[in-house]
Parts: C-alpha cells; structure tokens; sequence
C-alpha cells in the first residue's frame, strides 16, 4: 500500500478514537489529516463537510474506516466496499483507501479501485477488490491484453449473491463464443463453476491443465477437480480467431 508507517499509525489512532463511528481523513503530501465525520449516522455511513474538504490540497487519497462490533461475525472481510463506497469513489478521480476495526484492531487498508496485478495466486478474498472476476480482469490485461469493464454498480451483485447473475454479463463482456466440449478448451478459456450445488456464480481461469479461481484465497488446482462443477466454458472474441 502507497502510504508510510507513519501514515498508517495516524490513521489506526484516529480510527480506534472515533470507533464506533466511522472515521474519515485524507492523505495529502504523504500524511493522514483527520476529517470531521458529518453524517447523520455515522456508525454506518460517511460524509464531509464540502467547505472543508475545500480546504484540502493535492490530496492522494480519502481514508475512511468500516466498524463492527466484536459479538458481531460477517462472511465478508470489514473493509468490503459497500455499494455506495464503489459509486462514491467512481464519481470523484481520487483513490479511496479503506480500513476495518472492531474497536481494538485496524485492518490495514484496501485501495479502491483495485491496482491490477499479475500475482494471481495467494490473493484473499475481498468483494470488488481481490474476488474471482478482479482476478479474472487482470488475468486478461497481463495475459491477453484485454481489458474488461469494471463490477457492474448499479445494485450489490456480489454480495448478495444472486443465481447466476455472471452469466448474464458473459455477452456484453466479450465472452460470446461457447466451448461446448471440454476436450477443445483453451488456455485462458473462463469457466462458469457451480457452487453450492446450484448457485452459478462463479469464475475460473483455465491454464494448461489447471483451473486458476479466487475463493478464500486464489488458487491453481488441476481441472479434474472442476469437471462436476462446469456450468459452461466460454472464450473472449479478442482472445482467439
């Protein structure tokens, strides 16, 4: 992550003092500067005061933290961007970097957007920053050179994990030619993977005889593995003639 040691302990007092609200700051010139959460509920929700973001110069990122309580679980990591964090921080043209506390402890920061990587394996699991399709985005852009469009925002399609809801994206992503037989798939071809018996949502990377996924953490596991749990394999139209 882009920021000093210094940064990140400014950042973890302020987080762990402002707990169980939600904290939020900037950095600008390499330092964190605390910013004044106005929101009407700030256990669960952010906002700055314009006259005082105003006053802010060359900021390189909006901090904010995610909070829970300790009696509390999740299935998903804290510093999950939420719907309005991936609108948010689209709407403006400056990096968001998010941290997550149960009062005691601050995870270090995620970046949004994601930084594309070509390290595919080991990554753990966060929605819209390290989660199967991220890792499919960036398999193609180092790969193939191929770049795909970001997550879909206009409701929380991963988090709420509808039936097959990747499926209908496959077309308008390029991936329009169906591989109908396993024998004749490619390196680089996506596969469509079941999980839960039912639920289709979910994405693999075939490569030489491997299937590259992102679950808890991403992982190359031979495609035998695989073969009770393809829905459907599908090929990129830039990818091949």
């Amino acid at each position: 992550m882009d920021i000093s040691i210094e940064a990140f302990d400014a950042i973890t007092k302020a987080t762990l003092r402002c707990y169980p609200n939600e904290m939020v700051g900037i950095i600008s010139d390499g330092k964190f500067v605390e910013l004044t959460n106005v929101s009407p509920s700030p256990e669960t929700h952010f906002s700055v005061d314009p006259l005082e973001y105003e006053k802010m110069v060359d900021v390189e990122f909006i901090v904010h933290s995610h909070t829970t309580n300790t009696s509390e679980s999740s299935r998903w990591d804290l510093r999950t961007p939420s719907n309005a964090d991936l609108i948010n921080q689209r709407a403006g043209s400056v990096p968001w970097l998010i941290v997550g506390t149960e009062g005691e402890n601050v995870m270090k920061p995620i970046r949004l957007p994601h930084v594309p990587n070509n390290e595919y394996l080991d990554r753990r699991f966060i929605w819209y920053v390290s989660d199967c399709y991220t890792l499919v985005k960036d398999y193609y852009q180092f790969e193939y050179g191929i770049f795909l469009r970001d997550h879909p925002v206009e409701f929380d399609w991963g988090v709420d994990c509808f039936d097959n809801i990747i499926e209908r994206h496959f077309g308008p992503a390029g991936f329009i030619h169906d591989v109908l037989e396993l024998e004749n798939i490619q390196n680089g071809d996506l596969l469509l993977l079941g999980v839960m018996d039912t639920i289709k949502n979910h994405l693999g990377i075939y490569e030489d005889g491997y299937v590259i996924e992102q679950m808890g953490i991403s992982r190359r596991r031979p495609i035998r593995n695989y073969r009770s749990r393809i829905v459907r394999i599908v090929r990129h139209e830039n990818k091949f003639s």
